[in-house]
């Protein structure tokens, strides 16, 4: 928000950006919680499994992304199988 923003324009502006910060700060708190408990679940296991002779457990090679989609695109077939099984939950 700039300062002519702030001093001249509606208040309620002022408002819309608070809640987007403070909802981008949540965000950001989300995703460390998520890659901390990662790290802790990882320890752990290796921690453990270290008994029964298993292959530790790899941390992550790459930062996790929150918006990486884990869906692939389904052919049309798969689709349609899909809205069929779903309709005849219906019936």
């Amino acid at each position: 928000m700039t300062p002519e923003q702030f001093w001249f324009d509606d208040m309620r502006l002022f408002r819309v950006y608070e809640k987007a910060y403070y909802k981008g700060l949540c965000n950001r708190a989300f995703v460390q919680a998520v890659h901390f408990d990662y790290a802790l679940q990882v320890e752990l296991y290796n921690f453990l499994c270290k008994k029964k002779g298993e292959q530790p457990k790899e941390f992550l090679n790459k930062p996790f992304d929150p918006f990486e989609r884990k869906d692939k695109v389904k052919s049309k077939e798969d689709i349609e199988a899909l809205y069929r099984k779903q309709m005849m939950q219906w019936i």
